[in-house]
């Protein structure tokens, strides 16, 4: 069981390091006369409640625009923190949660640097109870389930380079101040 004390700095430090992929993945894509796809491509952190402990799921997600607001792409996630059932004719063994499935949603300012986000996951899960003999874990009873997920989203979109640039960096984001001349040496 995880305590409440680690499991908040644990959120924390994915909560920054998820944010500053997504900031740089959301803004990973190619525009030319002809084409204008975007997409973004992140880590997903859930921190929730499993058997009265709290638990943390971790996972991914990605898509595509198809249109200027709307975008479709898939999601995955699973648990993360160890969670033994300690009552009834289970008890003693461990609860594995995982699921994914399709991500639709609509964006109502992109480009912005605040945009509200509604979507809808919607997929399939399956939560295992496992009894770990000698070395090896054994699943010995799987329960398939549904999973229909709307979602409400404050995405604020931040530039990486901004962010060095408060940390003191601004000399390497000034053409030329800059000098990079050393880091490669050439053959």
């Amino acid at each position: 069981m995880l305590s409440l004390k680690i499991l908040r700095y644990l959120f924390i430090i994915v909560l920054y390091i998820s944010e500053f992929a997504s900031a740089t993945a959301q803004d990973a894509y190619q525009e030319t006369d002809t084409n204008n796809l975007r997409g973004f491509l992140a880590p997903v952190v859930n921190v929730n409640q499993v058997i009265e402990e709290y638990a943390v799921s971790m996972g991914g997600a990605g898509g595509i625009f198809i249109t200027q607001n709307i975008f479709a792409g898939i999601f995955g996630s699973a648990l993360i923190s160890n969670h033994h059932l300690d009552k009834g004719e289970h008890a003693g063994k461990e609860l594995d949660i995982s699921y994914g499935g399709l991500w639709i949603g609509y964006a109502f300012r992109p480009g912005k640097k605040l945009q509200p986000i509604i979507s809808l996951q919607g997929g399939l899960g399956v939560a295992t109870l496992k009894t770990k003999t000698e070395e090896l874990p054994y699943y010995n009873n799987f329960t398939k389930f549904t999973l229909i997920s709307p979602l409400f989203e404050l995405e604020y979109k931040i530039s990486l380079n901004d962010v060095l640039k408060s940390l003191g960096m601004e000399i390497a984001f000034t053409p030329g101040l800059a000098d990079f001349s050393n880091m490669y040496t050439g053959p």
